[in-house]
């Protein structure tokens, strides 16, 4: 790349790709929680260089490539070292084909070696603080850390069979795939690491709430000397459902007994375990955004008409470990035989587990 004119090495001006993220999400990264501490770095060619695990607080990690444009952003003057002087000579292009690129905190990279042509090379550190990022939406892959479900059966669609090899009918299913293995350690504070996704959980629930109450009270909640707490994403509460667990299997919450999980009475009379909030909100087909997500580490259960009657049956429709919704207010009152399809119990007051990334 090169940039032309009278340009001075202090003011010499670089800038990374204006950056979209892949999902969602608003492209103002100051708001964001970013760490690089875990990224690998790596050189691509003389004008790219690329992030590996780049971690978003509760957006999980992407890789992204960067790259060299000719106007924004200039070199960290403090950080902006000259290692190897050259004399001044015509246009200036840059050239990091030979540079190393390194971690340096978990908001800063550097880049050593950098070839400026008739200027020398140079060794500069760049951060996010200081440099508007954001991802190149054809090259940021999305990672996200799956934990393994614990499932080892298979299924036809009437009982449990042995498990099917390629090419076989119902091949592929949970119970054949190996992932990352659920691993937590308990932090004597009231908290639980889970030393797999590198989130902090909280180890004991408050009471029920609605999803603005779970939100606020995230927002300010103060345990084990901590205060960036928050409500975890949909996908964050789903890593903590053990499916090998539930209230008709092992008399048990959907969840490692590592944590503490309040006992219910459901609305059939009969010990469960609750909903929990997610701090996603639910996008309904009309585009309203009422609802918010929810995860059952008890039964899901719904209320279901059955004919020829037409009374209703309580039924746990979609197990432990189902990912739902509940409105954010109202009154379950006026949900006497739950909602949609399945007649989706109707609780609006859950419980909340808070999260925050280390």
């Amino acid at each position: 790349m090169k940039i032309n004119g009278n340009v001075t090495l202090t003011t010499l001006m670089l800038v990374f790709v204006s950056l979209l993220l892949a999902l969602s999400i608003s492209s103002n990264v100051y708001g964001m929680d970013i760490d690089i501490s875990g990224s690998s770095c790596s050189v691509v060619n003389s004008d790219t260089f690329k992030l590996d695990n780049v971690r978003i607080s509760g957006m999980g990690t992407y890789q992204a490539e960067f790259t060299w444009v000719k106007s924004g952003v200039k070199f960290v003057p403090a950080s902006a070292t000259q290692q190897s002087p050259r004399a001044a000579s015509g246009d200036i292009s840059l050239d990091i084909s030979k540079s190393a690129c390194s971690i340096t905190g978990a908001m800063t990279l550097s880049l050593n070696n950098i070839s400026v042509i008739g200027y020398g090379t140079y060794r500069a550190g760049f951060s996010w603080n200081s440099v508007d990022i954001s991802f190149i939406p054809k090259s940021a892959n999305y990672f996200w850390q799956v934990i393994d479900t614990n499932q080892s059966s298979c299924y036809n669609n009437t009982s449990q069979i042995t498990c099917p090899g390629p090419g076989q009918s119902f091949y592929g299913q949970d119970g054949q795939y190996t992932s990352i293995s659920p691993s937590y350690k308990d932090n004597g504070d009231g908290t639980v690491t889970d030393l797999s996704t590198g989130l902090m959980w909280q180890k004991n629930p408050g009471g029920k709430k609605t999803w603005m109450e779970a939100m606020n009270g995230a927002a300010t909640f103060n345990l084990a000397g901590y205060t960036d707490w928050r409500l975890p994403n949909a996908k964050e509460l789903q890593s903590i459902v053990d499916y090998t667990r539930s209230p008709a299997t092992t008399n048990s919450a959907a969840i490692n007994p590592i944590f503490n999980t309040t006992q219910i009475i459901d609305e059939g009379g009969a010990k469960d375990y609750p909903f929990y909030w997610a701090g996603t909100t639910h996008v309904s087909y009309n585009d309203m955004a009422t609802d918010a997500v929810y995860v059952a580490f008890g039964k899901a259960l719904g209320w279901m008409s059955t004919p020829p009657s037409g009374g209703y049956v309580l039924y746990d429709v979609h197990g432990a470990g189902a990912q739902r919704s509940d409105p954010k207010t109202g009154n379950p009152a006026d949900y006497p035989y739950g909602h949609g399809p399945q007649g989706d119990v109707i609780r609006i007051y859950n419980y909340a587990r808070c999260v925050r990334t280390m």
